[in-house]
């Protein structure tokens, strides 16, 4: 306790300055530069103490910014002049999406023919999370600025799952927990949607930075001139380690295994961390590769790595999977694992038929048994997948329908088999999805496919028109279902169901699509005859271009197709001359 004769004592100053030495020693040790000659004196007088800032309140030495930072900031454009929509666009994904590496492509000049019309964007994102939340809000932009509604294609954001796991809880449905899988994917195409004029659409490419450089999608939209400049080429194998090691037999057999194999598949296999389960399934070792350890990476990597005219046994392959995967605690990753292998293995068995139709081999039924089973191995994937609580996305049933339309195109089945084996198999696969995802009906990725699964060169399924019916009805048949509509019908003669379905509808969007036109007449007159082009004249049908305004003088390719109907029909240019007059062909 203080008393008060002893409290004014330590206010004195002399309490302070007696020490003097001593006190500013102590402030010079919280307040050093940390060199031993700092410029304290501690022998002078407390009046000569230089003032020397905090570190807190020193300023930051400048540092220069690398040529990562131009990188970053950098967005090349097409040499071509382009529309001002691009400079908008990739602003918007730079400066308030944080967007990098943003490079453009006219999709027109490209290297090698695309599908897509337009310019294409790619743009590397941060992560997942960032890639899922700038789709969301690219998506917005669009909307508000350009009044359309762009669609996109990846996995679902954190708003779609959101709405989806309502929608199940209003079906009385057991929900689990689905927040580990919004915006887990590391890709996503955004379609614009900028249809003024179809040259001038943008599709935008988010990709993170490991997935860009493994699809390295440069490549295949740069132009001739820049092919060099993005192509990658594959490293030359690694040379043999030094034989005198001891123990160094599979590290040889692998060296060989990797310098005889031939890549037959787009997915690249990573290496593996165990290698002797590696290069035991690469010489079909089954034995030993039972009895050594290693994942499911190590399986599916060394089916994709195997030579496509290496003979496989493919039960003792399904064998060895089935038991890595019985010993693996069961996440994404392993079923991702999952599909990629017994899709690797039906790929494995398709090439294998696809060679004995080439060869000429008097007996295909033991390709085609061989065959069917890795395709019911294919499609128990998505029943074991929703019995253990998986969740199914559209990508894994997007690529099952191509893998299925290209076994309909290869054996080319009769109707029986069609309709027994394959529809029944897309029925079943379908009703799985519907169960979680309603809306799968609605996606026009899963309807192209549903309608090529309908059609080959030797048969039809009868409920072909009952679905093109349904979608027509359900407003779901956008500008590529169409196309692919016009086409089969044309293919198959069905020209009866054709041109109700085009002209006897209240459908203006596709009728003012030149596209549409185009490939109409251009199938009319492949597969056509004389009847057929006299009915469309007969009946009037070209005077629907006059009512939506198509200037065939704009389109050159239209009107060269129009002139042709008209002189196979009329080769003395005697008859329809008003008609000629309305379509301003004269």
């Amino acid at each position: 306790m203080l008393r008060p004769w002893n409290f004014k004592n330590v206010l004195r100053p002399a309490c302070f300055l007696s020490s003097g030495t001593h006190f500013f020693k102590s402030i010079g040790r919280y307040y050093t530069t940390g060199n031993n000659n700092d410029g304290l004196d501690t022998s002078s007088s407390p009046s000569i103490l230089p003032i020397t800032k905090p570190w807190y309140l020193q300023d930051p030495a400048p540092t220069e910014q690398g040529n990562s930072l131009l990188k970053k900031d950098y967005i090349r454009f097409p040499e071509e002049p382009y529309p001002k929509v691009l400079d908008s666009i990739t602003s918007v994904l730079q400066k308030k999406l944080g967007a990098t590496n943003i490079i453009c492509f006219n999709a027109l000049k490209a290297h090698r023919p695309l599908n897509s019309t337009g310019y294409l964007v790619l743009a590397t994102v941060q992560s997942k999370k960032h890639g899922s939340k700038s789709v969301v809000e690219l998506m917005k932009y669009l909307k508000t600025e350009y009044g359309v509604y762009p669609t996109k294609e990846g996995g679902l954001t954190a708003q779609e799952m959101r709405k989806r796991t309502r929608r199940m809880q209003r079906s009385g449905k057991l929900v689990k927990s689905q927040s580990n899988y919004a915006g887990q994917s590391d890709w996503y195409l955004v379609d614009c949607k900028l249809k003024s004029k179809p040259d001038e659409n943008v599709h935008v490419h988010l990709l993170t930075e490991e997935r860009r450089k493994e699809l390295n999608l440069e490549e295949l939209f740069c132009t001739e001139k820049e092919y060099e400049l993005y192509s990658v080429r594959q490293d030359a194998p690694p040379e043999p380690e030094d034989s005198s090691e001891p123990d160094n037999i599979l590290a040889a057999l692998k060296s060989l295994a990797m310098s005889k194999s031939r890549r037959y598949y787009s997915m690249q296999a990573h290496k593996t961390d165990n290698i002797s389960l590696y290069n035991s399934l690469l010489i079909q070792d089954f034995q030993t590769a039972r009895e050594t350890d290693g994942s499911l990476e190590d399986v599916t990597n060394a089916m994709g790595e195997l030579p496509a005219d290496v003979m496989k046994d493919t039960q003792k392959w399904v064998d060895i999977f089935e038991h890595k995967w019985s010993l693996t605690k069961i996440t994404d990753v392993e079923w991702a694992l999952r599909w990629k292998f017994y899709e690797f293995l039906y790929a494995s068995d398709l090439l294998a038929f696809q060679k004995a139709q080439q060869e000429h081999v008097a007996n295909l039924q033991p390709y085609k048994d061989k065959l069917s089973v890795s395709l019911k191995k294919l499609f128990g994937y998505f029943t074991l997948k929703q019995s253990m609580g998986g969740i199914l996305n559209r990508e894994e049933l997007s690529s099952f329908m191509n893998l299925l339309n290209k076994e309909i195109q290869t054996v080319e089945p009769e109707y029986e088999a069609v309709a027994s084996n394959y529809n029944k198999m897309v029925v079943d696969v379908l009703s799985l999805y519907r169960q979680h995802d309603p809306e799968v009906m609605k996606d026009e990725r899963i309807i192209l496919r549903v309608l090529r699964t309908m059609v080959s060169s030797k048969m039809k399924m009868h409920a072909l028109y009952q679905y093109v019916f349904y979608i027509t009805e359900s407003n779901m048949d956008t500008r590529s279902v169409i196309l692919l509509c016009i086409e089969l019908f044309c293919k198959n003669k069905d020209w009866h169901k054709l041109f109700p379905l085009y002209f006897n509808r209240w459908i203006p969007n596709h009728y003012e699509d030149e596209l549409v036109w185009t490939t109409f007449f251009r199938h009319l007159l492949q597969e056509g005859d004389y009847a057929v082009w006299l009915s469309v004249l007969e009946e009037g049908l070209l005077l629907w271009l006059k009512r939506y305004n198509i200037d065939l003088n704009a389109h050159h390719e239209l009107r060269d197709l129009v002139l042709e109907l008209l002189k196979k029909v009329d080769p003395t240019s005697e008859r329809y001359i008003e008609l000629r007059s309305d379509l301003s062909l004269i």
